[in-house]
């Protein structure tokens, strides 16, 4: 008999004084078995009891993956398997320290799909967590290597036919997956020259120059790479830049202008920090030329007795277009020469 819940086992002959039953019913815990001898015509009845502990059996767990070898984004499918007899409950999933969730037992199987994995190494084990008649045990890891995605960049140019000094921005924009967005940082390059690195958000980083001189320049987006995706350039966009306008405005005195002496010819010349020479014309031949300095050229001429049309003309720089200024009609008198020629001819 069984005190633990008051019940009858079963009975058994006696053979030689002994009597033997076996038992495989007995729950696990500690039980107090009662034997009674019933006695017969030459013994009186009789019974004597014992504690028996039924301890939890051990149980062993084994986990595979599948696949092994896997491409970003992609899931594993892992499988639990626990031995004992009959274990039910449940077994957990974890990759490290992060537990990745729990599936019930069902013949001894226990399956679960991870979420989309990163690239890298991913090491994953499982832990049966007992019943009422098993311990629980834990697996060996199960690797999964999950490499590195293909990610596409591209650059773009908010003008991509600008002027010198006008500001322009480009965008370099990484196609990564939409559960694996791409990070790090793309650096703007002109040919083999950086023009400066952002850092990638929501697929895509920005640059805003206005450096670049006058001409056709070959811009590529050249991608850091992260973990999940490796480094990569974009195709080249041509971005022409035109140099800019220029103007120029001629100051002369005002007529007459006394023949014989020198006359200061100035130009203000605007545009893009012009650079260069200013030639200083009447009637569209060049009596003179000076450098700009300052966006300003001047130069002191004598110029011929009469009528002048005098015009300045900017040849330009890398960065900004020629110009030439408005005319400048100008009596030049010479009387004061001339007089004093005349009477030493009469004289």
């Amino acid at each position: 008999m069984d005190s633990r819940n008051c019940s009858l086992l079963g009975t058994a002959a006696l053979s030689g004084g002994t009597a033997s039953l076996a038992l495989s019913t007995l729950a696990v815990g500690t039980h107090t078995l009662t034997a009674s001898y019933l006695g017969n015509g030459n013994y009186q009845a009789s019974s004597a009891s014992t504690s028996l502990t039924i301890a939890k059996r051990d149980s062993t767990t084994s986990l595979s993956a599948n696949p092994t070898n896997g491409a970003l984004g992609q899931t594993a499918a892992l499988t639990a398997t626990v031995s004992g007899s009959s274990p039910t409950g449940q077994v957990r999933f974890s990759e490290g320290a992060t537990v990745l969730g729990t599936a019930n037992l069902s013949s001894g199987v226990a399956h679960f799909t991870t979420a989309a994995l990163p690239a890298g190494t991913h090491t994953f084990t499982s832990e049966y967590l007992g019943d009422g008649n098993h311990n629980g045990s834990s697996s060996s890891g199960a690797t999964v290597t999950v490499s590195q995605g293909g990610a596409g960049a591209i650059v773009y140019s908010s003008n991509a036919n600008s002027l010198v000094g006008q500001s322009v921005t480009f965008t370099g924009a990484v196609n990564g997956l939409s559960t694996f967005p791409a990070t790090g940082t793309v650096t703007f390059l002109d040919g083999a020259v950086s023009l400066g690195t952002a850092t990638l958000a929501n697929g895509s980083a920005t640059l805003t120059t206005s450096a670049l001189s006058a001409g056709s320049h070959s811009i590529t987006a050249a991608y850091s790479g992260d973990n999940n995706y490796p480094p990569i350039t974009s195709a080249p966009l041509t971005q022409q830049v035109s140099a800019q306008a220029s103007s120029v405005a001629l100051t002369v005195p005002p007529s007459p202008l006394m023949g014989g002496r020198k006359v200061l010819l100035s130009a203000a010349v605007t545009g893009s920090s012009p650079t260069g020479t200013v030639q200083f014309l009447d009637k569209g031949v060049v009596i003179g030329q000076a450098s700009v300095a300052n966006g300003v050229a001047s130069t002191s001429v004598k110029l011929k007795g009469g009528n002048r049309v005098l015009t300045a003309h900017y040849v330009g720089d890398a960065n900004n277009a020629g110009s030439t200024s408005a005319q400048a009609p100008r009596f030049v008198d010479i009387s004061n020469i001339m007089v004093p020629i005349l009477r030493l001819l009469l004289d």
